[in-house]
C-alpha cells in the first residue's frame, strides 16, 4: 500500500483502510487471523509511525550525480560553442525583468548571470512596479550600457511602447533571482541557427538553494495541454520579435506577464522547440494566491480566444490547473481487458 502513515491520524487511517480491505475481500475470520499473526510478529510496533520516504530527487546521491551531469554538459558543449562567432545569425537578445524595491538583491544576481554569458549580444530592460519610482539601484546596474531602466514611471502603456520599440531579435522574461547557466544564451542562438523556422524556444530548469543547483525539471517537448495545466515552458523561454509584435500586453497581467505572453504567442504559432538542457535556475514557485488567480484568469481568456469551451479549476499542486473540457459529443468507449477468465485480476 502506497499510503504513508507518518502522523498518528494517518497511521490510524492506514490501518483502517487495510482492515476494511481484508474484511471485504477475505472475511472477518481471515482478518482476525492476520491481526493475531502480525501482532505476534511485531507487537505494538504495528502502531508505530511510518518513516516518510525520501524522493529520489531529494536524495544526496541524486544531487551529487546531477552536479556531475552539469559539469559534463559544460564540458561537452564548450567545444560546440567555440565557433559561435561563425554563426550566420547572431541575434540580439532582449531580457525584460520586472522588479520592485524588495528584490533588488535578487535582481543583481540575475544581472550577474547575464554578464557571465559566453554570448554577449544581449540587453536588459528593467521595469519597476513601485509607482513612486523612488528606487535606488546599485551603480553597476545604472552605469551598464547594456541595461535600460524603463522611464515609464510605473505607467504600463509607456512600458509597453518601450518593449515594442526596442531593437532586438529575440525577447525573454526573467524574474529577479533567476540565474542563467553561462552557456544558456549560446545554446539558444545555436538552435536558432540550426533552424530559423522556430518562433519560440524553451529550456529545462532547476532550483537553486544556498547557491546549489538541484531539483531539475526535465520538461517534455511542446504540449499545449500541459501548458494549459501549468506554465512549464517559462524560464528560460525566448520568443522571436516578429511573433511578439503580433500580440498585445495587458496591464492587469503584469504580475504574471510571461505566462500571458506565452499563451498569446502559442495562439499565433506552433513552431515551438524544446532545448533539453537545464539552462536556467529559479528560486522556486511563486505561492501567492494573487499570482495563481491572475494565471487562471489569463488561461480562461486564452481558452475563450481559442474557442475552447472548458472550465478551469485549481490543481492539486499550487500554480497548476485542472481543465474540464465541454465535449460536443460523448461517444461510447469500450475497454477490452484480456484476463483469460481471471476474475480476481479484474477485481
Amino acid at each position: 500500500m502506497s499510503y504513508i502513515g507518518d502522523t498518528p491520524w494517518k497511521k490510524l487511517k492506514k490501518l483502517f483502510i487495510l482492515s476494511r480491505g481484508i474484511i471485504l475481500s477475505q472475511g472477518i475470520r481471515y482478518f482476525i487471523y492476520v491481526v493475531k499473526s502480525e501482532f505476534g510478529k511485531h507487537g505494538f510496533s504495528i502502531f508505530s509511525l511510518d518513516k516518510k520516504p525520501i524522493d529520489a530527487v531529494s536524495h544526496h546521491l541524486f544531487s551529487e550525480k546531477y552536479l556531475k551531469l552539469l559539469e559534463y554538459f559544460k564540458e561537452k558543449f564548450t567545444n560546440e560553442l567555440l565557433h559561435e562567432k561563425e554563426f550566420p545569425y547572431l541575434p540580439t537578445v532582449r531580457i525584460v525583468i520586472i522588479f520592485n524595491k524588495n528584490n533588488i538583491a535578487q535582481l543583481q544576481h540575475t544581472i550577474n548571470s547575464l554578464k557571465n554569458q559566453s554570448y554577449q549580444n544581449w540587453s536588459i530592460l528593467l521595469f519597476s512596479t513601485d509607482l513612486d519610482n523612488q528606487i535606488s539601484l546599485p551603480p553597476q546596474i545604472k552605469e551598464n550600457s547594456k541595461i535600460s531602466i524603463s522611464k515609464s514611471k510605473g505607467k504600463f502603456l509607456k512600458f509597453y511602447k518601450e518593449v515594442i520599440d526596442g531593437k532586438y531579435d529575440l525577447i525573454g522574461f526573467l524574474e529577479p533571482g533567476n540565474l542563467l547557466d553561462s552557456s544558456a544564451l549560446s545554446q539558444f542562438v545555436l538552435k536558432f541557427n540550426k533552424n530559423k523556422e522556430y518562433d519560440i524556444l524553451y529550456s529545462d530548469n532547476d532550483i537553486v538553494e544556498d547557491g546549489i543547483r538541484q531539483n531539475p525539471f526535465f520538461k517534455p517537448d511542446w504540449c499545449p495541454y500541459l501548458q494549459h495545466s501549468m506554465n512549464y515552458i517559462s524560464s528560460l523561454c525566448l520568443i522571436k520579435k516578429e511573433l511578439f509584435e503580433k500580440i498585445s500586453l495587458e496591464a492587469k497581467y503584469l504580475d504574471c506577464m510571461e505566462y500571458d505572453v506565452l499563451l498569446k504567442c502559442v495562439e499565433k504559432s506552433d513552431k515551438i522547440f524544446h532545448i533539453p538542457l537545464p539552462l536556467c535556475s529559479v528560486q522556486g514557485q511563486n505561492n501567492l494566491e494573487y499570482y495563481s488567480h491572475l494565471q487562471k484568469l489569463s488561461l480562461k481568456h486564452h481558452l475563450k480566444r481559442m474557442n475552447i469551451f472548458a472550465k478551469v479549476e485549481d490543481g492539486i499542486i499550487k500554480n497548476t490547473f485542472r481543465i474540464h473540457y465541454e465535449l460536443e459529443e460523448k461517444p461510447k468507449v469500450s475497454i477490452i481487458i484480456p484476463t483469460k477468465n481471471n476474475l480476481g485480476v479484474i477485481k
